[in-house]
C-alpha cells in the first residue's frame, strides 16, 4: 500500500505503481548517469544461455513439471489471484 499526494490509500498493483513510479522518478532525476555505465551493466547482467544450460531452457514447461510444487504445497500466503496454493492441493476436487 502507498499513500498519493492526496492522502488516498492505493493497493491495487496498478494503483501503487501510478503513485511510486512518478515519485522515484522525481526522486532521482537530478543524478546524472552516463549512457555507457547503463550498457556495461545491461551486458554484465544479461543471462548467458549458452552451452549446457541453453537447449533445457527452449523446451516447453510439461505439465508434470507444473504439478510437482503444487503436490508439494506450502504455508504461503495466497498470490495476486487470493487463493493459497493450499487450494490446488487437493485434486480430488479439481
Amino acid at each position: 500500500m502507498v499513500q498519493d499526494s492526496l492522502g488516498n490509500i492505493q493497493e491495487s498493483p496498478k494503483g501503487t505503481i501510478e503513485v511510486f513510479a512518478p515519485h522515484v522518478g522525481e526522486k532521482y532525476a537530478h543524478i546524472v548517469v552516463d549512457a555507457r555505465c547503463i550498457e556495461v551493466i545491461v551486458e554484465a547482467f544479461r543471462p548467458n544461455n549458452t552451452g549446457i544450460y541453453a537447449e533445457p531452457l527452449k523446451q516447453p514447461i510439461t505439465p508434470e513439471e507444473i504439478h510437482i510444487p503444487l503436490r508439494k504445497g506450502c504455508n504461503k500466503a495466497p498470490v495476486s489471484d487470493g487463493i493459497g496454493l493450499e487450494f490446488y492441493t487437493n485434486w480430488e476436487v479439481i
